[in-house]
């Protein structure tokens, strides 16, 4: 089964298209990334500004037209802090849908963090002693500290 991921950020729009070996490995078939600053012009104010709207959704058109291209099964759009935090989030949410046909699911700080671990447990190394996990995004940073087998704290 074929998969793409979206991960709408406050400055980049990354698409992710991956499928899993016969031995369950994760095998990468396409990764891209697009700048879409939907932050710029408007997360002072809390809102997506016009013209960040249009590129937002030009862009999910583009991945969306990528992903079905290499045979994703399944697509999902996961928004982050610009459209965590903008009041017109479900605005753009509809016209994403309308448009291109995705579903996109806005997680929190929380959640946000939660999946960076995942991803950084996938590619380094986690032994008995605390590590700290920190990712610097366009809209947010989040910490973890974490080991191999507990997640004890974080915060975004």
């Amino acid at each position: 089964m074929r998969v793409a991921v979206l991960d709408l950020g406050t400055n980049t729009f990354n698409l992710l298209v991956a499928e899993r070996d016969t031995d369950g490995a994760l095998r990468v078939l396409h990764s891209e990334e697009i700048p879409v600053f939907l932050g710029k012009g408007g997360i002072e104010k809390g809102v997506i500004a016009e013209d960040a709207f249009a590129r937002g959704l030009e862009a999910l058109a583009k991945h969306m037209a990528t992903a079905r291209s290499l045979g994703a099964d399944h697509i999902e759009g996961i928004g982050t802090s610009a459209l965590r935090n903008a009041t017109n989030t479900g605005k753009f949410v509809r016209a994403a849908h309308d448009r291109s046909g995705v579903r996109i699911r806005v997680i929190t700080g929380d959640e946000e963090a939660e999946l960076i671990l995942e991803g950084a447990r996938q590619a380094l190394h986690f032994g008995n002693r605390p590590v700290l996990v920190m990712d610097i995004g366009g809209g947010s940073i989040e910490f973890i500290l974490a080991t191999e087998k507990a997640l004890m704290w974080k915060q975004s």
